[in-house]
Order: C-alpha cells, then sequence, then structure tokens
C-alpha cells in the first residue's frame, strides 16, 4: 500500500481560470492577486497520497465487488468501471495550512485573496491526482493495460456514502485526512478517487466522468477535453 509524501504539485493559473471563470481572462486586479498568492499557496502546501491496488471480483450492473467483498455501489460507476481488472483506490490532500490561511483572509475582510487563494489550492489538490494517476498509469503500463480515468464518491450516479467504503480499504490517518459522519474529508483540500485498470476501460482520452453527469451541460467545473487532465474537484 504505497504512501507518497515526495509528490510537488504545480499550480497552473491558466487552469485555475478555465474552471472558475469558464476559459475567460480574469480582471486584472484578480490576475495580480493571484500570481502575488501563488508563492504563499506553494509554501502552504503540504502533499501526501496513499494508494492501493485491488483485484475485481465480480461486476453487477450496480456494484463493483473487490478482493475482500467491499463493494462500490452505483450503477454509472459500475459501468464505467466494468471493463476492470483491478481497481486503484486512492485518498490526496495538500494538508490544512491552506485551507486555514484562506479563512484568515476572509476574516481579514480580504475575500479576494480568501477566495483566489482557496481556488490555487484546488487547482493543486487537482495537479496532485494527476501525479498520482500518471504513477499509476505506468503500473497499468507494465501490465499491458490502459489506465481509466479517476472518479470519486458523489461522482457519475455514485453515492457519497461510498467515502466510507474508500476509507475502510486505505489508512487515510497515515496523510492526515479524516470523514466526518456526513462523509466530507477534512482538511477540505483532499480527494478521494477510484480508477479502473484492464483492457477495454474508458481512458481519459476518451472521456471522463462529466460525460455521464446530469449536470454535463451547465456544470462550470466539466472536463474540456482540449484542456487534457483531470476535471477540477470539488474541493
Amino acid at each position: 500500500m504505497p504512501l507518497l509524501t515526495t509528490l510537488t504539485p504545480t499550480i497552473d493559473l491558466s487552469e485555475v481560470w478555465q474552471y472558475e471563470s469558464r476559459g475567460q481572462e480574469p480582471r486584472p486586479s484578480l490576475r495580480h492577486i493571484a500570481e502575488a498568492l501563488l508563492p504563499e499557496a506553494q509554501a502552504l502546501i503540504a502533499p501526501a497520497a496513499v494508494f492501493d491496488l485491488l483485484p475485481v471480483q465480480e461486476v453487477r450492473h450496480d456494484r463493483i465487488t473487490l478482493q475482500g467483498g467491499h463493494h462500490l455501489r452505483g450503477r454509472d460507476a459500475a459501468r464505467l468501471l466494468a471493463p476492470a481488472r483491478e481497481v486503484a483506490v486512492g485518498i490526496v490532500t495538500i494538508g490544512p495550512a491552506l485551507e486555514e490561511r484562506a479563512s484568515h483572509y476572509f476574516a481579514a475582510d480580504k475575500p479576494a485573496h480568501g477566495y483566489l487563494l482557496d481556488c490555487l489550492g484546488t487547482a493543486a489538490v487537482t495537479n496532485l491526482v494527476q501525479q498520482v494517476c500518471m504513477h499509476l498509469e505506468s503500473l497499468a503500463t507494465a501490465r499491458g493495460w490502459p489506465l481509466g480515468f479517476p472518479l470519486s464518491p458523489g461522482d457519475a450516479g455514485w453515492p457519497l456514502t461510498d467515502q466510507r467504503v474508500l476509507f475502510e480499504l486505505l489508512p487515510a490517518q497515515a496523510i492526515g485526512v479524516r470523514l466526518t459522519e456526513s462523509c466530507i474529508m477534512i482538511p477540505k483540500k483532499s480527494v478521494s478517487f477510484v480508477v479502473g485498470l484492464g483492457p477495454g476501460i474508458l481512458t481519459a482520452a476518451e472521456g471522463s466522468q462529466c460525460d455521464y453527469c446530469s449536470l454535463r451541460d451547465t456544470c462550470r467545473y466539466r472536463h474540456r477535453p482540449e484542456s487534457g487532465g483531470v476535471p477540477m474537484p470539488h474541493a
């Protein structure tokens, strides 16, 4: 069960504007604040990730059973993961410091600073997921399989309550992440996900979970194929 603590996520401001401003150029004042906050954001990030690979035992129309008897429920999620021979289960975080600093800015009546720092944190945790997926892709390639795209509880018809399953499978406490009774991760700048490995799996180049979401036509976080990478998580 690999524990990764040497990752260095990068923050691309163009991706921040893509998801937060629908690709439109921000006002010069906001761009100036974001650029000024970038070094502070990088200094506040404490990235860590934990993941495991589990064989798929059985696939039904509304669930996937993993080795050990754990179930991933949800018709759409099961359909997307159906070709998988193995499923990688992961949790990543950038730690609590950045969101605490953002709260400080809001309390100090600097809402633009707080909001933009929060956006930079979201971009960082998104890039962290991308880095873990790159690592997983090398493992999939060694097996002769493609790698799918990441799915998170709450996406693609997958109940948020399945967060509990992922936290049963992984030692999230080892990277400082815990789950509330309402299945919200603390620190908030954390993402849990699964990725399928196997012949015939739908890859990130071919689609994303956004293609199967009921909000795909209106959501500002929708993945744009031309931008590449992983959709911005709601962190």
